[in-house]
This record gives C-alpha cells, structure tokens and sequence, in this order.
C-alpha cells in the first residue's frame, strides 16, 4: 500500500479504510458485539472494544492530540468516555471484556461521527500534522488485519460483503 501524501488522497483512503473495517464485521453475530459475552482471547479484543478503540485513535491523533496537549485534555472527545475505555495504553486487555460500554448502534455513530470530525479537521490541517493522518490510516488498515484474525480465532469466515484485498507486492530483493 502507498501511503497517501495529498490531502484528499488521505481522506479518500481513510473513507475506505472505514468502509472495510466496517464490512469486515457485518456479519458478526449480535451477542459477540457485547464484549461480556465475547470469548475472552490473549491475542484478540471483543469486536466492540477494537472498532470503538480505531474511531478513538484517528480523533484522538488527528484532532485531540499536539505537543503542547499529548493527553488530549484541552479538546475532549465527542465521546465523554473514551479515554478512559478506548485509549489501548491505559486498558489492560483483560479489562476490555468487563468495561460497560454503549450498545453497537452508539458505538456505530461514534465512529461516524469521530471519522467526520478527523476528515473535517484534515481540510484545515497544517502540512507538519499531515503524518497523524497517515498514522490513523495505518493504525485502522492494522487493526483490519486484526479483526480478521478474530474471525479466524473463532472459526468464522470472513463476511461475503467484505471487499477481497490485494496482498501487498513484495518488495523487490536488492541482494542485500
């Protein structure tokens, strides 16, 4: 994958990057969107928590975040709690299963609302923040990566309406 470098290349990829995301659990089954009720695994995080957790990243990096703010304190999200369910640094991965999160449909909007507010934020946004933006395209294509690893760990396929990826070329031996 090239890394979009222009601004309306970034948003575009971004748009897509949610739309797969977004298409990867659209088959999942309503009891596995209720973390509680989710199988607990050391190497996955209930669906809820990991596309909750990929809307806060891009709002908080892309819109919260500066040098002078790295908490974010000074623009809060749109989620009053996110913070303290969402950030992966203050989460203990157990904890994920056992927080009391909003249902799917409040969660769906969150990231609706919080990718607006990153693409909204990206029109106006200086060329020295452009990278948090990439940054947040390559946290949400990783964290793809992991929601389809979840699907394996439980045995499920991979949802019929999720578009089919291209592998990413490999990059060409140097003879180093």
């Amino acid at each position: 994958m090239d890394i979009p470098v222009e601004k309306s290349a970034i948003r575009d990829a971004l748009l897509d990057a949610r739309q797969y995301t977004s298409a990867l659990y659209a088959d999942l089954s309503a009891d596995y969107w209720i973390p509680s009720r989710f199988p607990y695994s050391a190497v996955i995080n209930p669906p809820l928590w990991e596309v909750a957790h990929i809307a806060w990243f891009a709002e908080f990096f892309c819109v919260r975040w500066t040098s002078h703010d790295t908490k974010g304190a000074l623009t809060p999200s749109i989620w009053q709690a996110a913070d303290g369910l969402l950030d992966s640094s203050r989460v203990e991965h157990r904890q994920r299963w056992s927080n009391a999160y909003p249902d799917r449909d409040f969660v769906q909007r969150y990231m609706a609302d919080a990718l607006d507010r990153v693409l909204t934020t990206l029109t106006k946004a200086p060329p020295e923040r452009i990278s948090l933006f990439q940054l947040a395209l390559l946290h949400e294509h990783m964290h793809a990566e992991a929601l389809a690893m979840t699907l394996r760990e439980l045995d499920l396929p991979l949802p019929v309406a999720a578009p089919h990826r291209q592998p990413l070329p490999h990059q060409a031996d140097d003879g180093q």
